[in-house]
Parts: structure tokens; C-alpha cells; sequence
């Protein structure tokens, strides 16, 4: 299993470089340089890898994130026009070697205009999210975590009993009334998920964290990564994030024509499911939903980091539960 602290220490690098050149050498590679860390968070590292072709990226994470190197290489082998390159897998570990997946779809989104690269690619993630609902078996038996519908309730049920997660006597803690009102809203929410699978949409592949930074735009072709927030449950949660992206990036709020706009390219490709105006009745329930979803996923990545990698995200779950209830205060 391995351990987050291991990232620090110098005789973990050597073993990774050591299994990045075995990988590489199996096709006529060889590293050219220094391995050179580019990203690093409590729950996952990044380093560059130069060699004689291109460089390369590897990526470790966290035993709470163990499943993204086997799904991610999964998703590839199911759909490499879609999913970035993966070179080789370590699934004991949760190690990834990746080639270069050239430029990230925020260097080329600047004004309103740049929304064309959105409204190309949504359809291409949806038709994604389409082939994918017929791999749910598979994707359980690679270790996903399982947040379809019918477990929802349950799963927040947990979550409020989870007094670290929920930052309870801590500075972001939900008031006393913002939990009743929580509380109140499992009914709710459990129709609420009854609805959505009545809807007959297929539960499949949620992103998680489908933002322009964890995009790669090269000629012409848009390929998806980072999966590690992924889960199985209702694909349209997945276009939160896409609206926070795009909020982020160009400050624009979410009743904009673009949202809107957006929201109709998404769904066109669904339209075998249902009729286009169910769809958006569909879509407007899953957004009530999906912060539940993101909270979830806070709560697996936050689970095994020590107290003190914790609190700059101390936040994100009592915001994320606030964002819900609010949601579902709206007429």
C-alpha cells in the first residue's frame, strides 16, 4: 500500500525512476534529465519526466485514491480517443506514466468567444459517459467508488455522522440549524434520486473534477484525465464543475446565455434516453443533487491525510452541504 509521506523521501524517487526506466526501456526510452516535481497536493504528485522522444508525466496518489491509475489505464483501453495516453500502469502502488498530453484546454479559453472548445467537446464527453454506463460491472470491479442513486441517502446519512469531516466544533461547521434543515432534507432526497433513476437516464461515469484544466486540446482532438474524484452515479453531475469552470475562468454566472447554451449541447447526444425537454427536467433535478456528490468525494480524498494537510480544505464539505440545501430552498 503505499504511503502519502513516502513522497518526500529520497529513496522513494529512486524506486519510481527506477520503474519509470524499466517502463521506458521496454520501448527504446531512456530518461534524459532530473525528475522534476510539477504538482503536488496532500492526495496526489506530479513529476516531469524528460527522456529521448518527449517528456513524460508520472503521477502517484494516496491509498484513498488508489483506483485512478487502474481506471484511468481502463478508460484508455476502452476509449484512447477520448482518454489521455496512459504508457504504463503500477496498481499496487497507484502509479501512472503518462507521454505528454499537450496543452490544457485553459490556455485557450481567454474570452466568451473561446466557449466554441466547450460547446465542441460536452457532446464528446457525453457520448463518452453513453458507452460507458455499459461498463458499470467493470468499473466496480476496478475499485470506483459506488455513489449510484439508491445509495445516496445512506451515504449522506454517514456523511453527518462523520464529526471530522464535517468540521464539527470547528470554525466551518454547519450551525445547528443548517443541520436540522439537513436532516429534513434525506425525505426529500430520496425521491429526489427516485426521480432521476425514473427518468431512465443510465447511471455511468462522473467525472468529478471536469474543469478546463484537466482537459488536453491538441490538433483539434479533446482527450480527458485525472480521474481520481471520478465515481459511478448520474452523469449529469458532472457538468457542475463545468459551470464553476467557466464562473472561474471568465466570471460568468450561471443563468448566462452560455450556461444555457451549454446545457444544450451536453444534452443532445442523451436525447435517445428521452425527449430534449425531459432532459432538462432531468438535468435541473441532478443539479439539486450533485453537490451531495462533490461533498462525497471531499470526504474519500480528505479521509487518510493527517490533520495538518487537512485544514486548508476544511471548508469544502460544510460548503458544499450549504450549497445543497440551498439548491433545494430554490422555487
Amino acid at each position: 500500500m503505499p504511503n502519502r509521506q513516502d513522497w518526500k523521501n529520497p529513496n522513494w524517487l529512486k524506486r519510481v525512476k527506477a520503474w519509470i526506466e524499466a517502463c521506458l526501456a521496454q520501448d527504446g526510452l531512456e530518461i534524459t534529465g532530473a525528475l522534476e516535481q510539477v504538482h503536488l497536493r496532500p492526495w496526489s504528485t506530479v513529476f516531469q519526466v524528460p527522456t529521448n522522444r518527449e517528456n513524460f508525466f508520472f503521477k502517484a496518489t494516496s491509498p484513498a485514491l488508489l483506483h485512478e491509475a487502474v481506471v484511468t489505464f481502463a478508460l484508455f483501453t476502452w476509449r484512447p480517443d477520448s482518454i489521455q495516453d496512459i504508457h504504463a500502469v503500477n496498481p499496487d502502488r497507484g502509479w501512472m506514466l503518462m507521454p505528454d498530453g499537450g496543452h490544457k484546454l485553459r490556455e485557450f479559453i481567454n474570452t466568451e468567444d473561446d466557449y466554441h472548445h466547450w460547446e465542441a467537446l460536452l457532446p464528446i464527453f457525453a457520448e463518452l459517459q453513453m458507452r460507458l454506463s455499459e461498463k458499470t460491472l467493470e468499473l466496480l470491479d476496478l475499485g470506483i467508488p459506488d455513489r449510484r442513486l439508491n445509495v445516496l441517502p445512506a451515504k449522506l446519512e454517514a456523511l453527518m455522522e462523520d464529526r471530522e469531516a464535517m468540521q464539527m466544533g470547528h470554525a466551518h461547521e454547519l450551525s445547528l440549524g443548517e443541520l436540522t434543515h439537513l436532516r429534513n432534507f434525506l425525505p426529500e432526497l430520496t425521491d429526489l434520486c427516485l426521480q432521476l433513476t425514473d427518468a431512465g437516464v443510465p447511471q455511468s461515469l462522473h467525472h468529478g473534477d471536469l474543469h478546463d484544466g484537466n482537459i488536453f486540446f491538441r490538433n483539434g482532438q479533446y482527450t480527458f484525465f485525472d480521474w481520481g474524484d471520478s465515481c459511478l452515479t448520474h452523469p449529469f453531475f458532472s457538468m457542475r464543475t463545468v459551470f464553476v469552470s467557466l464562473e472561474n475562468t471568465l466570471g460568468r454566472e450561471g443563468k448566462s446565455f452560455w450556461h444555457n447554451h451549454l446545457m444544450q449541447a451536453y444534452l443532445e447526444p442523451w436525447t435517445k434516453w428521452a425527449t430534449h425537454l425531459e432532459l432538462v427536467d432531468v438535468f435541473q433535478i441532478a443539479r439539486k443533487v450533485s453537490p451531495l456528490c462533490s461533498a462525497l468525494s471531499w470526504q474519500r480524498s480528505l479521509s487518510d491525510l493527517t490533520a495538518e494537510d487537512k485544514d486548508p480544505f476544511a471548508e469544502a464539505i460544510p460548503s458544499l452541504l450549504r450549497e445543497l440545501l440551498d439548491l433545494n430552498r430554490e422555487t
